[in-house]
């Protein structure tokens, strides 16, 4: 029987940055993957977006192993990571490190690597997991 893993997207979310999500990308110099501005239609159907959102995401993959995943997404923000304590506060916009699996037949490693906890720390974000229930869809 072959098993199902999880699958699991990593994401360094900018909450309520204003009201343009390019002044975001040029000051970090970094291209997100995706973004909404509140009030805007979330996907299929599930009404509205609350909070605008800029995103670089990292996923999904069928992974046991978190730690890489995250690793990445480090890799991928590092150009603007110098900005993005004085760019949020100048925004009044909050970050935060979103690890969401759906998960297979076994559990992925959570592990948060000192590194990327210090990484967090020191920029004030915090680190959300969401476990995602209910079916595949």
């Amino acid at each position: 029987m072959i098993q199902k893993l999880p699958t699991v997207w990593v994401s360094l979310d900018i909450l309520n940055g204003g009201p343009d999500p390019g002044v975001i990308t040029k000051r970090l110099g970094v291209e997100p993957t995706s973004y909404h501005r509140a009030g805007e239609a979330r996907h299929k159907g599930r009404g509205r977006w609350g909070e605008d959102r800029w995103r670089v995401t990292v996923g999904p993959r069928e992974t046991l192993k978190l730690g890489p995943m995250l690793t990445e997404l480090l890799t991928r923000v590092a150009p603007g990571e110098d900005e993005l304590v004085e760019l949020c506060e100048e925004l009044g916009a909050t970050m935060t490190i979103r690890c969401t699996v759906l998960p297979g037949d076994e559990a992925p490693g959570m592990t948060f690597t000192s590194d990327v906890v210090r990484w967090a720390g020191e920029r004030g974000l915090s680190i959300e997991i969401d476990v995602v229930v209910g079916g595949r869809d």
